[in-house]
């Protein structure tokens, strides 16, 4: 499993520094540059109809851990090995850390949609048995991955579904301050369209960070977008928290900010990132969004939008 933590050194502006958070700086939001990205990525919405799939969490290993049966003792889970979240009599009951964020917010949509009655027996079976990951892979619950890898699976176990895919990504640019440009294609209002038309929303943004001198992106998460707020932030439901920033539940709101648009070599580029990580807009880590997946149940060819090779989003460190 791979951690994307590629830097690259990008024309820096006057950034105010946070002492709060060690190395964290202020988002700069205007006189942005567009440089090359050296990472080697491949309703108004209804938000009273939300479905939240959780990882494990209620055990002895908290949030973000399982522990399972090591039966092939090759140190990873392998499909078809059991895993719980509390040490189980007879197992091996080798931790390891849950990276299905991706595989939650895949089974919320295909629930949102109507097409699956319960997310949670589709992402019990999945996170056990596995995913095609479409590189010959399998990918389970301790495994980063993208949510069009399970829609994907399921929708060729249920062939004639008529679910219609489109992908987005934004990561062939950066702007100077890191954040992912999207060319020509502005991701918050675009997700806002989906949703005011009944598609189904997945996200996936990356943690950014800086020295003061160099930024990368590491550890990503995946969110199913709900709601699109006026004038900023948006309502989600989140596999790592029942509860936020904002107060408890399980349908989490985060603030949001754009960047764009902004003319360069005759493409206008945007960005759009969010408080995810630490609670607070102004300063890194932001969830810089990178990806996004809709679906809905309709018949049609999958679109795929868009530049890149894969990502993985896995969970952020704790």
């Amino acid at each position: 499993m791979k951690k994307w933590r590629e830097g690259w050194v990008v024309a820096l502006l006057v950034l105010a520094v946070a002492t709060t958070c060690g190395g964290s700086v202020l988002v700069p939001t205007t006189n942005l540059t567009i440089v090359q990205n050296s990472e080697p990525f491949r309703e108004l919405g209804n938000a009273s109809n939300w479905v939240d799939t959780d990882k494990s969490h209620g055990g002895t290993g908290g949030w973000g851990a399982n522990y399972y049966d090591d039966l092939n003792v090759n140190g990873g889970h392998d499909p078809g090995e059991p895993f719980a979240e509390d040490p189980q009599a007879g197992w091996s009951n080798t931790l390891g850390t849950d990276n299905s964020c991706w595989l939650a917010s895949a089974c919320n949509m295909l629930e949102q949609i109507g097409v699956v009655a319960s997310a949670s027996t589709v992402y019990d079976d999945y996170a056990l048995n596995g995913v095609p990951d479409g590189s010959g892979g399998t990918l389970t619950w301790d495994d980063g991955g993208l949510q069009e890898y399970a829609i994907l699976h399921w929708q060729n176990q249920n062939p004639g579904s008529g679910l219609s895919m489109n992908i987005h990504w934004g990561m062939d640019y950066v702007f100077s301050n890191g954040v992912f440009a999207w060319e020509d294609y502005d991701p918050r209002p675009g997700v806002d369209n989906y949703l005011n038309t009944d598609w189904e929303v997945g996200i996936g943004m990356w943690p950014l960070y800086t020295d003061g001198e160099n930024f990368w992106h590491d550890f990503g998460h995946a969110l199913t977008i709900q709601e699109i707020l006026t004038p900023s932030g948006f309502d989600c439901t989140d596999s790592d928290r029942d509860g936020d920033f904002s107060g408890p539940g399980d349908l989490n709101t985060y603030d949001d900010a754009t960047i764009g648009p902004i003319l360069s070599g005759g493409h206008n580029y945007y960005g759009w990132y969010n408080d995810f990580y630490d609670g607070n807009i102004l300063v890194y880590p932001v969830g810089d969004v990178g990806y996004v997946c809709a679906v809905i149940p309709e018949p049609a060819t999958i679109v795929m939008f868009g530049l890149g090779g894969l990502a993985l989003l896995r969970k952020r460190k704790r």
